[in-house]
């Protein structure tokens, strides 16, 4: 079975936006209650604790309003998010804000009570919701669960997830060599290939930083003229609570808009730049670059961030998988950059980032650095297909 999500837009009357925001609190809520729990019986006995929400909910009668799974799938996430820390793959479990944790929350589907129409789709508890039905379901796919969120700005989102049969997926194909395509990651650039083309992405954020500045700049200004005096730590005193005032909270959600348009442009774009690829490669060759690694040094963390290449290389896999079609990612210690791709010849001096052109000391061939990268991560592409017994002609 191959999974898949499929996202719709919600369009809720007042009282199903009340019980949605009423599930997002309970969800939360039973998170911080049982992560208390578990935390103080670890750090009395090292051990953990098994607790279930049916354990609160004769304490917290607001409990029994929310849907059941949706707080069973809580504790799912929380026993998973302990399972790591205990491997010693991540840290402890952290609680959740009402202010800058994510809103959402997720039930499954029994026996059709999630389902998806034509202008709606169904959840538990609650009915029918006016949705975009933007995309149909494959047909023969089974409905395994629902996601239910709220972005900051206030719009409403559901993520339908699917399982389709493994017979519905397209057969591999038989690879091309001249449909072979390396990408090479650039700061400036987004991506080069093989073939010496550029994204050259918009740079979403930096188009949109002055009106994001400035309406920052507002906020700091009205939140400022809302403080009355500081107190030890210069820890604020407010004449009225944040929450309290309109204008405040007007203009954080002004700001918050802005930050979305800026997400869903390029996401957009992502999705845009690999279904071109998808449908015009037979296999794309990408090298396995520590993106995080990048944006914390060399002063490239805003452009880093800005480009989202992790976002388009998720998109680009699936997208090819699709079709049958392969993704090849070479290791990041391949030295694609200092390897002539004509002759084979290593030059360890093109390590220094300063260096965007240099001439081979060996066939004396002039090299632009990031398309000879992209070429070399081609070659090395097509000898991976070949080591692993795939047809290419």
């Amino acid at each position: 079975m191959i999974q898949r999500a499929y996202k719709y837009r919600l369009y809720p009357d007042q009282a199903q936006a009340e019980y949605f925001n009423k599930c997002f609190g309970c969800a939360r809520f039973i998170w911080n209650k049982m992560l208390e729990d578990k935390q103080n019986y670890y750090d009395t006995y090292h051990k953990n604790l098994y607790v279930t929400p049916a354990k609160y909910k004769n304490d917290f009668p607001f409990l029994k309003e929310a849907d059941s799974l949706a707080l069973a799938n809580v504790q799912l996430d929380l026993n998973g998010a302990f399972r790591a820390f205990f491997e010693k793959r991540t840290g402890r479990p952290k609680y959740k804000s009402k202010k800058r944790s994510r809103a959402s929350y997720t039930t499954n589907n029994q026996n059709g009570t999630v389902a998806v129409t034509d202008r709606s789709i169904r959840l538990p508890k609650i009915g029918y919701v006016r949705a975009v039905i933007h995309r149909e379901i494959p047909e023969g796919s089974k409905i395994k669960s629902a996601t239910v969120s709220r972005t900051v700005s206030g719009k409403y989102y559901c993520s339908v997830l699917c399982e389709i049969p493994a017979d519905k997926k397209a057969p591999l194909i038989i690879v091309e060599n001249t449909k072979v395509l390396g990408l090479d990651y650039s700061s400036g650039h987004f991506y080069v290939d093989s073939q010496g083309s550029t994204a050259d992405e918009p740079h979403w954020l930096r188009v949109q930083e002055r009106k994001l500045r400035r309406a920052q700049r507002k906020l700091s200004r009205m939140i400022e003229a809302n403080i009355s005096c500081y107190t030890g730590r210069r820890v604020p005193v407010y004449k009225r609570p944040l929450e309290e005032c309109r204008n405040i909270q007007k203009q954080r959600k002004k700001i918050a808009v802005i930050h979305e348009r800026i997400s869903n442009q390029r996401d957009n774009w992502c999705h845009q730049e690999s279904r071109k690829i998808a449908n015009s490669c037979d296999a794309v060759v990408l090298e396995d670059i520590d993106l995080k690694g990048l944006a914390g040094a060399l002063r490239l963390g805003k452009a880093t961030n800005d480009n989202g290449f992790g976002q388009f290389r998720r998109y680009l896999e699936y997208k090819m998988e699709e079709q049958g079609k392969y993704v090849i990612v070479v290791d990041r210690f391949f030295p694609s950059s200092q390897i002539c791709s004509v002759c084979g010849c290593k030059e360890p001096t093109v390590k220094d980032l300063k260096v965007r052109r240099w001439v081979c000391p060996q066939c004396g061939t002039e090299h632009d650095r990031d398309i000879n990268a992209a070429v070399n991560l081609r070659n090395e592409g097509i000898r991976v297909l070949y080591t692993n017994k795939i047809q290419v002609i």
